[in-house]
């Protein structure tokens, strides 16, 4: 009985489809909320600094296993995506960035990745579960949410930023 309901959980999660938040919400596409969290390191980043890229969040933690298996894909996005006006930020919500620069560098990780554990970051994105992605255009705005991960997400998510890239301001 648990390895059926183990398999319909992970049926159902390949089968969510990506939205855009004004699907989801019945309205324009909303203005993606600003926020300024630190880096590994210390230093404040701010959403608007990226103003005029295309970004895609990742709310992520080490501990989480989905969180994982996306961490390959969205270094490999990255690397396909290095000389286009995009950028990766990982928001990671561990209670303690113990360990977080460890797991980045043993993966490989090069996008930015910021420290949003212990904040409300997440209840200010109506982050409900991790990994969650979001999609966010050159003028700011929300134009995509991805609750879960599953590996096909990869291929959307490129076909959806390069839509983007080539979107007129």
């Amino acid at each position: 009985m648990n390895r059926l309901i183990s398999y319909i959980a992970i049926v159902a999660l390949l089968l969510i489809p990506c939205r855009t938040i004004a699907e989801n919400r019945g309205e324009a596409y909303s203005a993606a909320p600003e926020f300024a969290l630190p880096d590994l390191l210390g230093k404040q980043h701010k959403l608007s600094e990226f103003k005029g890229r295309v970004v895609l969040l990742d709310f992520w933690a080490t501990w989480c296993g989905p969180c994982r298996m996306s961490t390959p894909a969205l270094v490999e996005l990255g690397k396909k995506m290095k000389d286009k006006k995009f950028s990766i930020i990982g928001i990671n919500l561990d209670e303690s960035r113990d360990g977080v620069g460890e797991f980045a560098q043993a993966m490989k990780v090069e996008h930015l990745i910021l420290y949003g554990g212990g904040g409300t970051i997440n209840e200010t994105y109506q982050v409900r579960g991790i990994p969650a992605f979001y999609l966010i255009d050159k003028k700011g705005r929300i134009r995509k949410h991805y609750p879960g991960y599953a590996p096909q997400m990869a291929a959307d998510w490129e076909r959806s930023i390069l839509a983007l890239l080539a979107e007129k301001k």
